[in-house]
């Protein structure tokens, strides 16, 4: 059984020569409405994704990309729909599946890797996972706030009358005793 991606572009490998190949994919108004779905949103307008992909050896392609969306969020703090726009820039490498070692993956410093199989790659696909990346994991409105909220403990907060309550006065003495 294979899963039908809700934006799927997929880039035939031959096109890639020795200088750099850009292809832009730009979602339909019902793509972005599955896409929005997916990534639990009230909508989106619109989607678009430039790539420049570079080949290298063994098969592997530097790929760089620069998305931009307009779509419709839902804030965190007033529950209200606003309008947004993302606009994300991303690097990775396209390696073919059997050189994908997920362990090399959890380099920090390295160039994040996406496997592929085949002759193709589905540049649709990576720009809605970069896209969900790229999204804003608590969005809130422009302007909404947290009145109520305390950002700095109040200055008169401890010097109330001592009531000698200490209740970590004898960590100290019970870690000389375990020396």
């Amino acid at each position: 059984m294979s899963i039908t991606p809700e934006f799927s572009r997929r880039l035939p490998l031959h096109r890639l020569g020795r200088d750099a190949y850009t292809e832009t994919v730009e979602a339909t108004p019902e793509e972005c409405a599955r896409i929005a779905k997916r990534l639990e949103l009230p909508g989106i307008q619109s989607f678009s994704c430039r790539y420049r992909l570079t080949a290298a050896d063994k098969g592997n392609i530097l790929t760089e990309g620069w998305l931009s969306a307009a779509l419709t969020q839902i804030c965190v703090i007033t529950n209200e729909p606003f309008d947004d726009v993302v606009a994300e820039d991303f690097v990775f490498r396209f390696v073919p599946l059997e050189q994908y070692l997920e362990d090399e993956a959890l380099d920090i410093e390295a160039i994040d890797e996406q496997p592929y199989e085949g002759n193709d790659v589905d540049l649709g696909a990576y720009a809605v996972e970069q896209l969900a990346l790229a999204l804003t994991p608590f969005p809130r409105k422009p302007g909404a706030g947290l009145e109520q909220a305390v950002d700095e403990v109040p200055r008169d907060v401890g010097e109330e009358e001592d009531d000698g309550f200490r209740p970590f006065a004898n960590l100290s003495h019970m870690m000389k005793r375990s020396d």
